[in-house]
């Protein structure tokens, strides 16, 4: 089996492990962003699935509004943000993971500059969901 797809760590932020590629570099319709990180809730909460719905809309409208007049289409993506409440308490680290997909208007090289260029701003952007929410803190382990 032949490995067609590629993949670019984004060193942005040292809390962060974050990286996007594609799955098919020949024929590159779409792009996937990963972002992991180790969070730790500055409250105690009843319910802290209210707070991971919280932070899960707070990154879809922003990714949206972000994606209005650019390469990709702003109406078809994909998020999964992976946050277990389960096992969620005060000062105790919680490890998070947010997939997304962005699809391309029209294919393109998803490694040309002018798109790292853009993914990096928008993962700039997109973290600031996590690192200016008082609620939570990030880390970059679990120790």
């Amino acid at each position: 089996m032949i490995k067609t797809g590629k993949k670019l760590n984004l060193p942005l932020d040292e809390r962060f492990k974050i990286s996007y590629g594609t799955v098919n570099i020949k024929n590159p319709i779409s792009i996937y962003l990963q972002m992991s990180t180790w969070i730790k809730p500055n409250e105690e909460y009843e319910d802290y699935e209210n707070l991971i719905k919280k932070l899960t809309k707070n990154y879809k409208h922003l990714l949206a509004d972000s994606l209005k007049n650019s390469i990709f289409n702003d109406r078809k993506w994909i998020v999964d943000l992976d946050l277990r409440s389960s096992g969620m308490v005060k000062d105790k680290k919680s490890f998070m993971s947010v997939d997304t997909v962005l699809f391309y208007h029209e294919p393109q090289d998803p490694f040309r500059d002018e798109i790292v260029l853009f993914v990096k701003n928008k993962c700039e952007e997109l973290l600031k969901i996590f690192t200016e929410n008082n609620e939570i803190e990030c880390y970059p382990n679990k120790k």
